[in-house]
């Protein structure tokens, strides 16, 4: 990853850094005393810089900044993120940096622990005080929420790792192109799955932090089907996913639509597994992670389905060389060994970077307006998928670029099905 992260940046961005930290230090040592100053030390967070290397200037930097749960209950997934930032960055800047005048790409992120306040106050920070040029993040559906008020005023492109279906409408989150599918596209091609095998009858969980639309994209999908949701629509947690899937048992459904938008999804299957309960079941992307995979077990995921960007999935006489690329990058860069979970969260995160730097490109600016124009005319072509943005929608991953793969399919970070049988 060329030199070490440092808390210091170079040129202009390291003098606004520096200024920032003495001004916070002074208010600090005078003890001003306002309810403002101290709500911000309470929530203020250091930001780390990946110093750049590579064939490009050092000295001239485009800054993208990212805000990840970095530590707290989802740092696995957050490193996820972070270990496809900081590959594409290195990618950028190997092949001569943004512009077209060789200025690096520096990434400056920060971690928000996992708690809403304080992304939204990272997402402030980077616009205001890093001055980026880019954002990534948040990851968390309820840290999207309460930084929705800067998403939405932030005034410069930020990539959206979340499925909340508000980041998918350009009139609410105008800034923001996701690069994920919508919660309410998983949830219609999960029902469309539940129908493909037959299931009459479905049970619906929540990880306890899905969107409630998500729920009712479930609802009106089963109807459209004619698939009946029966049971309590029980919404599962660390603490509760055992005695809420008894309940729904008792309904006796034909198989499970789980509404997932965090790694939480873990504690459904684990549940479903101690219950010794063989109902099939069709999650979200999150099912896929190593952090809920390697937990559950591969034997608790036998007839667990979950929904996937398409060109995560082998399949023959169609080239996935770009994405074998990109996994063995990541392999090497963790010492070799093979991946036990997807590379969805990765693939997201370099998506995001290259996304943008190729607009940057394009336009020959970091103008956001120009930036945000250009993308929503003609959309970008990733690892994950061909991401749809226009000035009405922005769209991200469509719905014909998902697909249902067992999950006991992942082999090394790719999805491997087995051909169906004649």
């Amino acid at each position: 990853m060329g030199r070490p992260p440092t808390e210091s940046g170079s040129g202009p961005a390291r003098s606004r850094r520096r200024r920032t930290r003495l001004l916070v230090t002074l208010l600090m040592t005078i003890g001003v005393a306002c309810a403002a100053c101290s709500a911000r030390t309470r929530l203020d967070v250091a930001s780390t810089t990946v110093a750049p290397s590579g064939r490009c200037d050092t000295a001239r930097v485009v800054e993208f900044g990212a805000t990840l749960p970095l530590s707290g209950p989802s740092a696995p997934l957050g490193r996820e993120y972070r270990a496809g930032l900081e590959l594409a960055v290195r990618d950028v800047n190997r092949a001569g940096g943004a512009l077209g005048t060789n200025r690096c790409v520096e990434l400056v992120y920060k971690d928000d622990r996992g708690d809403g306040p304080i992304a939204g106050r990272a997402v402030a920070d980077l616009a205001d005080d890093e001055q980026v040029a880019f954002l990534a993040g948040p990851v968390l559906p309820g840290q999207v929420r309460s930084a929705g008020a800067a998403l939405r005023q932030v005034g410069i492109p930020a990539a959206g790792f979340s499925g909340l279906d508000a980041t998918f409408r350009r009139s609410q989150y105008p800034w923001v192109f996701p690069v994920a599918a919508s919660n309410g596209v998983v949830a219609t091609t999960m029902v469309s799955y539940a129908s493909s095998q037959h299931w009459a009858r479905i049970g619906l969980v929540s990880d306890g932090a899905a969107d409630q639309s998500s729920v009712d994209a479930v609802r009106r999908a089963a109807r459209r089907h004619g698939i009946r949701v029966v049971g309590p629509v029980v919404a599962a947690n660390p603490h509760g996913a055992a005695a809420a899937l008894a309940r729904l048992r008792r309904a006796a459904p034909d198989g499970l639509v789980v509404v997932n938008d965090t790694t939480q999804v873990a504690q459904v299957l684990r549940a479903r597994a101690q219950d010794r309960w063989t109902v099939p079941v069709v999650a979200g992307p999150a099912a896929t992670d190593a952090s809920v995979v390697t937990p559950v077990g591969r034997s608790a995921l036998v007839g667990v389905a979950a929904v996937v960007p398409q060109a995560l999935v082998v399949r023959p006489g169609i080239s996935s060389s770009s994405v074998r690329r990109f996994r063995d990058e990541l392999r090497r860069e963790r010492g070799g060994a093979l991946l036990d979970g997807s590379i969805v969260a990765p693939a997201q995160a370099y998506d995001a970077v290259l996304m943008m730097a190729s607009s940057a490109n394009s336009v020959h600016s970091t103008s956001p307006t120009s930036v945000r124009a250009f993308l929503e005319s003609a959309g970008y072509v990733g690892l994950l998928a061909s991401y749809s943005y226009t000035g009405g929608s922005h769209s991200g991953i469509p719905a014909d670029q998902l697909s249902v793969v067992p999950v006991a399919s992942l082999a090394d970070g790719l999805f491997v099905p087995r051909p169906a049988r004649p």
